[in-house]
């Protein structure tokens, strides 16, 4: 908030001490100039004619009446400007606190799947069976939070006109699409590639936490080169810049670096979204 919006009453009432003052010197000055031999004073003795009393203070009320209601008026205007400025911040403020809650849902639900994959693949690397319990690897995406993002966002850009937020949410967004879409098929593949692990093995490990060497890693060889495909390859992917008349973002990155770019992305929003809270 503004400074000098705090301090309004405090200027209001200096105005309207000033203007009182100025009327009243103005008054003096021109009241005690007039006779054959006129001499001006700031601060004139009270008079002790009655009738000229009464005229010098009907007419100094009428006049400070004129400068109240001048002053008033100003005050009214500036009361209002400060209105407009606190519901301004009021909104947007309403708008970065539900962004930082929904950006910090969706990131937390995909990076949760996101490093047990990380963890599935380096085991596979690392020649060991992984045993994940499958209820864990389950995405619980909620593609309304996304679409509430962006939406917020939108509402944003267009009050304030400044799409910067937006331009970094793109970024973030395609992230998380493409992880999103990616990790569905490489749990499809982990579950064809749980299947064929014989109970044996699964009864004496612990879900969640069982690795051991493999026996016939061959026999498991169809489902790691599918993993392993998926995972390291560079995939060329677009997403349509039109929304915010920028140019479209185009990415060709492998899962690790799209899992990297999701939270750099994500620490670069969360970091704009407080510095413009903090301007406001």
């Amino acid at each position: 908030m503004n400074k000098k919006t705090n301090r309004l009453a405090l200027y209001g009432f200096i105005g309207a001490a000033f203007l009182i003052g100025l009327s009243i010197l103005v008054l003096n000055h021109y009241w005690t100039a007039l006779g054959v031999n006129p001499k001006t004073e700031a601060l004139p003795q009270i008079t002790k004619d009655y009738e000229e009393f009464k005229d010098y203070t009907t007419l100094l009320l009428a006049l400070i009446s004129a400068a109240g209601t001048l002053l008033s008026s100003l005050l009214i205007i500036l009361f209002y400007d400060a209105w407009k400025i606190q519901k301004h911040y009021d909104f947007n403020k309403e708008i970065f606190d539900t962004l930082l809650k929904n950006i910090g849902e969706t990131y937390y639900e995909i990076v949760q799947v996101n490093s047990r994959i990380n963890k599935t693949y380096t085991s596979i690397e690392n020649s060991l069976i992984v045993i994940n319990d499958l209820d864990d690897l389950i995405p619980n995406y909620d593609p309304k939070l996304i679409r509430e993002v962006y939406s917020q966002l939108d509402r944003y850009a267009a009050l304030n006109d400044d799409d910067s937020i937006l331009e970094i949410f793109r970024r973030y967004e395609n992230s998380y699409m493409w992880l999103k879409k990616i990790n569905t098929k490489l749990i499809s593949i982990y579950q064809e590639y749980y299947k064929k692990i014989d109970q044996k093995i699964l009864d004496a490990s612990p879900i969640g936490y069982g690795m051991r060497p493999y026996d016939n890693i061959n026999y498991y060889m169809d489902e790691i080169q599918k993993f392993r495909r998926l995972y390291e390859q560079h995939n060329h992917t677009i997403y349509d810049g039109s929304r915010t008349n920028v140019d479209p973002i185009e990415t060709n990155m492998n899962y690790l670096d799209t899992d990297n770019c999701l939270q750099n992305t994500y620490q670069e929003l969360v970091t704009a979204i407080t510095k413009k809270f903090n301007l406001h």
